[in-house]
């Protein structure tokens, strides 16, 4: 029972796409930053050792406040039939997108097909998605009703014990779809 009141589950992003070139051009700009820096140094300051070092230093000040930045995971919280979806930079700084109680949720099934149709049909005020690649397997997502009438949909990829927790939190509004073969056997071996 209690795997069911509390479950969190972390997806990270993959280094694809957008995300791949956006690591890409950071690290160009931080060695162009350097190189650029140092040159300005020895051509305008007659190569000044202290004024190098504070590029350098300055250079590495940029790095470790924007790597974070581009090494991002969501994380997907059910905790007490809460739903709760936050963005982690560099495992250390956190921000929540959402949080809703799971009896809002007015509909959870696969992001594929007529569900995926439905979802577009109901023109959603706001859309959170995380997933960690755009051809990711068993994408699921949930379209939440909130209190002041806007409708919101969350999509992420699933396993068994989130789709657990939501038949728990949210029962009418789950539909009775199966994982891939693929995805439930992993979770099978996990448990064991």
């Amino acid at each position: 029972m209690n795997d069911i009141q509390s479950y969190e589950r972390l997806i990270k992003k993959k280094n694809e796409g957008k995300t791949l070139l956006l690591k890409i051009a950071a690290i160009v700009g931080y060695a162009l930053f350097a190189i650029i820096g140092a040159l300005l140094v020895i051509l305008l300051a007659d190569g000044n050792a202290a004024l190098l070092l504070l590029v350098v230093m300055l250079d590495l000040c940029i790095f470790l406040c924007t790597w974070k930045l581009v090494n991002i995971e969501y994380e997907c919280a059910f905790v007490s039939d809460i739903f709760c979806l936050s963005k982690i930079y560099g495992k250390s700084a956190r921000k929540e997108l959402f949080e809703c109680e799971l009896s809002e949720a007015v509909t959870v099934a696969p992001y594929s097909g007529q569900y995926k149709k439905d979802l577009e049909s109901r023109s959603p005020d706001k859309i959170f998605s995380a997933l960690s690649s755009k051809k990711a397997e068993d994408v699921w997502f949930i379209l939440f009703e909130t209190e002041g009438g806007k409708k919101v949909a969350v999509i992420f990829e699933a396993d068994e014990r989130s789709l657990k927790c939501l038949r728990h939190g949210c029962p009418r509004a789950v539909a009775r779809e199966k994982l891939t073969k693929k995805q439930s056997t992993t979770e099978e071996n996990t448990d064991a």
